[in-house]
């Protein structure tokens, strides 16, 4: 984890940012308004519908000259308690993006926060300050069920975990813990038929274990300071 956060370092190269929306915290439902997929849809409704998520949050808006920054967004974000937030990656239909793909995409948001967060001091990051105070983010690749078949991924998901805690613990003397996991709608979830449960579906997520299923019930909380060819090829 190291080693990828100091190719972000190297990559970036000493410059400030050129966009006042880096890591903005505010729901932007507009700006996939034209995308028909179920993904995008599915993301669209989720900030529409609900009061508390925002999306499209700009992880390295303006940090690389003559780079195409669009796919380092954060899909979906939600404030879970003062200081603590999840950031998920979101993944649905048929042509979708593998888990695995998913797991380093939002891994590589979660990367590009400690950098920002580590260098606030001299970035341009006027849209951001709810975020910078952020003690704990959770990073989660979400989807239905389907999207892990096939999958057996729960080694990948307990190593990011511990990884990620020990890398932001060391990182930021304990100011920050990042987490992560996999997580599943509901068995069953179907988009865009279940779009009157919606929020019913988001509250009853669950961690996924790879087993075949989901947990049962809502995904438990996880504890504040607890002591490429990995893309499917579109049909």
């Amino acid at each position: 984890m190291s080693n990828l956060y100091s190719l972000i370092e190297i990559n970036h190269g000493g410059q400030t940012n050129t966009d006042n929306e880096l890591w903005r915290w505010a729901a932007r439902p507009q700006l996939i308004a034209r995308n028909p997929s179920p993904e995008k849809t599915l993301e669209r409704a989720i900030v529409k519908d609900t009061a508390e998520w925002v999306n499209q949050i700009p992880a390295a808006s303006g940090l690389v000259a003559n780079c195409d920054e669009r796919h380092m967004n954060v899909d979906l974000a939600r404030r879970c308690g003062p200081d603590w937030f999840e950031f998920v990656e979101l993944k649905a239909g048929p042509f979708t993006d593998t888990p695995l793909w998913g797991a380093f995409e939002i891994l590589r948001c979660g990367m590009l926060y400690c950098f920002a967060r580590a260098h606030r001091s001299r970035l341009y990051l006027p849209k951001a300050q709810v975020l910078m105070k952020a003690r704990q983010i959770d990073l989660k690749m979400l989807g239905p069920t389907e999207v892990y078949a096939g999958y057996s991924l729960a080694w990948l998901g307990e190593s990011l975990d511990r990884v990620l805690r020990e890398f932001s613990r060391e990182k930021f003397a304990g100011g920050l813990t990042l987490r992560f996991r996999f997580e599943a709608f509901p068995e069953g979830f179907r988009w865009p038929e279940d779009r009157p449960r919606l929020n019913e579906m988001l509250a009853t997520r669950s961690r996924y274990t790879f087993g075949g299923c989901s947990t049962s019930g809502p995904a438990p909380e996880i504890p504040l300071f607890e002591a490429s060819p990995l893309r499917r090829e579109s049909a």
